[in-house]
């Protein structure tokens, strides 16, 4: 949720929510203001609400319990994603939250669920399309779901299910920044 002014010093308000708005365009923005020419601009950027100063507890209240509900929808909307996969010559659906890891198998690849494991014919980068930001490459052969990890130390990536991969060269860096991301989100 972000909660912004529309003047911060130098800073437009407005250009804040538009850089946020391109990182995740469903975030709820509630712009505070003692300006009212800018309703029109935040009213554009589909804000959830626009409250003059000084601020009245009750609509803030209000415009947050708002958000709110609709950050807890996107968690629901998150968990329910499927992603449609022909295993053993029978099409499946996984729910994105119930996958694990990833892995490039010789010519084939495993798909390491919550339930169990499914082997598929076809292609790492094939599978990646259709996988949500929750998911990170972390070597040439390997993709692990961010909030199944236990915890990551300089090589290696411990997920929930006792698996341990070791994090490629190339990726090291991107990783570190995300498990980092990953760990501000879940404060």
């Amino acid at each position: 949720i972000a909660i912004l002014d529309v003047v911060i010093r130098s800073v437009n308000g407005i250009d804040i929510a538009k850089m946020l708005q391109q990182y995740n365009p469903r975030i709820p923005v509630i712009f505070v203001s003692g300006v009212e020419k800018f309703m029109s601009e935040a009213i554009e950027l589909m804000a959830l609400g626009y409250i003059r100063k000084p601020v009245e507890l009750d609509r803030f209240e209000l415009l947050y319990c708002r958000a709110m509900a609709l950050v807890e929808n996107e968690k629901r909307r998150k968990l329910l994603e499927l992603i449609e996969l022909v295993a053993n010559k029978k099409h499946i659906q996984l729910r994105l939250s119930s996958i694990i890891s990833i892995e490039k198998v010789l010519r084939k690849v495993e798909i390491h669920t919550t339930k169990g494991n499914y082997t598929v014919n076809t292609t790492l980068n094939e599978i990646s399309k259709n996988l949500s930001s929750s998911f990170m490459k972390i070597s040439q052969s390997v993709i692990v779901n961010r909030n199944k990890i236990l915890s990551v130390d300089r090589t290696t990536v411990y997920l929930i299910n006792g698996e341990e991969h070791v994090i490629g060269r190339t990726y090291m860096k991107q990783v570190r920044v995300m498990c980092k991301d990953n760990s501000t989100e879940n404060q």
